[in-house]
């Protein structure tokens, strides 16, 4: 078939196209689906480079803060706030009952004066006191005098009874320690003794005037002899029993006399209880008698403020002929300038690492740069409870006297739990964690300027005490080793998008950095469940 290149549609006369037309229409389509193909190509390379370069304008490239393993100390420790006092502060004023208005006379002392035990500080008018005193002491001697009248008018009878009852048993007493003593064996048999002896003395002496021829002597010694066997026989029956029944005849007098005395109390006892109103009016009358006298002598001592010990005078709060009240509080003193106790509040959570004894580092919001010991002296039992909140007072006690400290003085206490000394310590942002076990990032070559999350290893390292800022390392890194603290995420510009370098905002890129729970993310390029890659 030929065809008719003037025709190239190649139709036939009855309308229908030749093999050549179709054939050019065929060839026409192929190279319309090749040049749609093309343009289809460009736009999807062009868009996709519009894509890219618009996602690496926002991809944040990371860059390394890097840090140095260091030598030194750390405190673990809880922070309070507080106001600096005088430990043991004394307030004084003129102590006196009643509520009357006291006129100063003397005011013998001002701020910062050294005053001595026993030192008259001030004074009040003490005219009326005196007045007071003298008229209580005469109320007093009237009193005892009305009592001693009641007493002997209304109770002679009874004090007689009484007086009487009393030597009654007096005598009884002696009786009864008679008797005990001649009831005793050793005293009878000495007492038979003796007895014996002077019958025979008797017996010879009778036997030499008779032979004597000297009839006027005979009856003088037989009398002598008869006395003697009579005193023998007393002695013998006393040894035989009888001392025993006169004991018991005199242990039985005593108690007889005894009985009668108590009687004679119970008696006055009960005609001065019930019987004598006028006595008991006395009685009365002569203990508020000396009540008041008490109170007229102590608020005459009281006249005059005294020093209660060696000390200086802080706060004077009075001047001279000014007048107060026996409520008022006119000087502080303390025993020394120098000491002072800071109070703080420290949250219940806390409270049970506190002791007794740890000590205390105190600064001043005016001298922040100067740090000052203390020691906790006091730890409350017992806990405060503000909008729900349980809270505990602690004391401190700075250890040394200081000069720069004043009273009303805030203060900032940092009470010390644990510390380590001369110890590898690098910030606790550079520690990672995984499955209980610490790592530490470092650079595989340290001279490198630029560090990229490529060019790290992990190190694990043994830790010791942590306080949220500094780690302690125990082992692991070397004094002076650079380490990878965290990574900063920086924006790339369009010049410079493919630069992995450069500054910009902090924003951390996940590369595993320790969190506030202790866990570490998954590494960069590696699968976030498995150990950290690096090494």
């Amino acid at each position: 078939m030929k065809f008719n290149l003037k025709n190239p549609a190649g139709f036939l006369k009855n309308g229908s196209k030749t093999a050549g037309a179709f054939l050019h229409s065929k060839l026409n389509t192929r190279k319309k689906k090749i040049i749609a193909g093309l343009l289809a190509s460009v736009l999807i390379i062009g868009g996709s480079y519009s894509v890219y370069h618009a996602f690496a304008k926002k991809t944040p490239a990371a860059t390394a803060v890097t840090n140095i393993v260091k030598k030194g100390s750390i405190v673990k420790s809880i922070d309070a706030t507080g106001t600096v006092n005088y430990p043991n502060a004394v307030k004084l004023g003129f102590e006196q009952s009643g509520s009357g208005s006291l006129q100063i006379t003397e005011l013998n002392v001002k701020q910062g004066d050294k005053v001595s035990q026993g030192q008259v500080l001030a004074k009040i008018d003490d005219t009326t006191l005196e007045q007071t005193l003298s008229q209580k002491e005469l109320n007093l001697a009237s009193a005892q005098a009305k009592y001693q009248e009641a007493l002997e008018g209304s109770n002679s009878t009874i004090l007689s009874t009484l007086a009487s009852a009393m030597t009654k048993l007096n005598e009884a007493q002696e009786s009864l320690n008679t008797a005990k003593r001649e009831a005793d064996p050793a005293y009878l048999t000495n007492q038979v003794f003796l007895a014996k002896q002077k019958v025979e003395a008797a017996s010879e002496a009778l036997t030499k005037a008779q032979q004597s021829g000297v009839t006027t002597n005979v009856p003088s010694a037989q009398a002598s002899l008869d006395e003697a066997e009579k005193a023998l026989k007393t002695a013998q029956d006393a040894q035989n029993g009888e001392a025993g029944k006169v004991l018991e005849s005199a242990e039985n007098a005593y108690e007889a006399a005894k009985t009668n005395l108590e009687a004679a109390q119970a008696q006055a006892k009960r005609y001065s209880t019930s019987d004598s109103p006028t006595l008991l009016a006395a009685m009365a009358s002569l203990a508020q008698a000396q009540a008041d006298l008490s109170e007229a002598q102590d608020n005459y001592a009281n006249a005059s403020i005294v020093a209660p010990m060696d000390g200086v005078i802080v706060t004077v709060s009075v001047e001279n002929y000014e007048t107060v009240s026996s409520s008022d509080s006119i000087i502080t003193m303390v025993a020394a300038t120098d000491v002072f106790d800071i109070e703080t509040t420290v949250d219940q959570s806390d409270i049970t690492k506190i002791e007794v004894g740890q000590k205390a580092v105190v600064t001043l919001d005016t001298l922040a740069d100067t740090e000052i010991s203390a020691t906790v002296s006091q730890v409350d039992l017992e806990g405060t409870i503000t909008s729900g909140v349980t809270s505990f007072s602690v004391k401190v006690t700075i250890d040394e006297p200081s000069s720069v400290l004043r009273s009303g003085m805030n203060a900032d206490v940092s009470i010390i739990l644990a510390q380590s000394q001369d110890v590898l310590t690098i910030p606790s942002e550079a520690l990672v964690e995984r499955d209980n076990r610490s790592y530490v990032r470092v650079p595989k070559n340290e001279n490198a300027m630029d560090i990229t999350q490529a060019d790290v290893n992990l190190v694990e390292v043994e830790t010791g005490l942590d306080n949220d800022t500094d780690v302690e390392i125990k082992s692991g890194l070397t004094e002076g080793q650079k380490i990878i603290v965290s990574f900063k995420a920086v924006e790339s510009s369009p010049a410079d998008s493919s630069s992995s370098g450069g500054s910009g905002n902090n924003s951390n890129s996940g590369f595993g950095q320790r969190s506030s729970g202790g866990a570490m993310g998954g590494m960069t390029g590696g699968p976030s469940g498995g150990p950290p890659p690096g090494n």
